[in-house]
């Protein structure tokens, strides 16, 4: 028989709400690591923009990192969607966060993804991978996000390079000296993505904006990928400000999904 206490705590409490698995996951991660929940509301538009994405392309990701808290809930949105017990985001110096994303300051703090593509990736790989930023604001010229070492004079860099020249080093797993038209500053989901290993191509919002027939390398190997700027051997470089929606990564994506993937979380961040 129940003592009175645990009895009425059945009663009383009932079974924890349910947001859909990939949502409930988060919730229980975030319950492991005592922080604070977002509203139910908004849990359950998340399930809902997740389930408008899809399994397929879910499924292709490693890391999928919303930032778009309710007031005090930014650490619930540095956890990854897609995976939220692996590769937690780090609000480096205190970018500040609201529904609309992270913003950079460009002086002196970044977003740490958390993620190594060297180390950390199942479904990125280097012949088959994509790496994508959405913002939620216009921009000018400057760095938004990557990672790039240099092996025996040789460099390699996975970036997202916007700017308004017309040649930059915008790249997947190539060389520097790979030069490729940029992807413009505009708000949106901007994607620089590999389908083989001698075919590399730059995305915006799922629209192609340029191909480039240049071999892959290697995956740079010395940390994780910045956002704000980026991670050049191992240090912070290239500061940029910029407000960031989301973050993804994982293995090559088709026009209609990252077309549907940027309309799904910019209806969220907008909510």
């Amino acid at each position: 028989m129940y003592s009175y206490g645990l009895h009425n705590a059945k009663i009383g409490g009932g079974p924890p709400a349910d947001y859909g698995t990939r949502v409930n996951a988060m919730v229980a991660r975030a319950a492991a690591l005592s922080y604070a929940k977002p509203s139910a509301a908004t849990l359950l538009d998340l399930q809902t923009r997740l389930a408008n994405i899809g399994d397929t392309a879910l499924n292709k990701l490693d890391v999928l990192q919303i930032y778009s808290p309710d007031a005090g809930t930014m650490d619930f949105f540095t956890l990854n969607v897609v995976a939220p017990t692996t590769t937690q985001a780090t609000l480096v110096n205190s970018p500040s966060s609201s529904k609309l994303g992270v913003s950079t300051n460009g002086s002196n703090n970044y977003i740490d993804t958390g993620f190594d593509p060297s180390n950390d990736a199942t479904n990125f790989t280097l012949n088959d991978n994509h790496f994508g930023i959405i913002l939620s604001q216009s921009v000018g010229t400057s760095i938004q996000g990557g990672i790039g070492d240099s092996v025996s004079g040789s460099n390699t860099r996975l970036n997202i390079y916007l700017v308004t020249s017309t040649n930059t080093d915008i790249s997947s797993n190539n060389n520097l000296s790979a030069q490729f038209t940029p992807i413009n500053a505009d708000a949106g989901y901007k994607v620089t993505q590999r389908t083989s290993s001698t075919e590399s191509l730059r995305y915006n919002d799922g629209t192609l904006i340029s191909t480039s027939n240049t071999n892959s390398s290697r995956i740079p190997n010395i940390g994780n990928i910045f956002l704000g700027g980026w991670n050049s051997n191992g240090s912070m470089a290239n500061y940029s400000a910029n407000r960031y929606a989301a973050f993804t990564i994982g293995a090559s994506l088709t026009t209609t999904e990252m077309a549907t993937i940027n309309t799904q979380i910019t209806a969220f961040y907008g909510r």
